[in-house]
């Protein structure tokens, strides 16, 4: 329990537990990710092509809830995202 502004709020954490982990907000949370991959490859740098290349989704479980995220696995992944950004940008960039 907190107070706020001299109001007891009672957090339902069971009620998060299990709405994080519903197939429909899964589901949600996918097709961001999926934008956010389509959003990166448009604008990421290209070399040679194998950073784009590289970027995926992947399905994350947590104790409390469930994520997709964006990944990279190439070689300089992290030299091109401290340069250029291009995986925080394409999440800006998610409608």
């Amino acid at each position: 329990m907190a107070k706020v502004g001299g109001i007891d709020i009672h957090f339902n954490q069971g009620f998060f537990n299990t709405i994080l982990k519903e197939p429909g907000v899964d589901q949600l949370c996918r097709e961001k990710a999926m934008q956010a991959l389509d959003i990166a490859a448009t604008i990421a740098p290209v070399d040679t092509g194998e950073y784009r290349n590289s970027l995926a989704v992947e399905h994350v479980e947590f104790q409390y809830r469930n994520a997709w995220q964006v990944t990279n696995d190439c070689d300089h992944a992290m030299e091109v995202e401290s340069k250029h950004h291009t995986l925080a940008n394409a999440m800006r960039m998610v409608t």
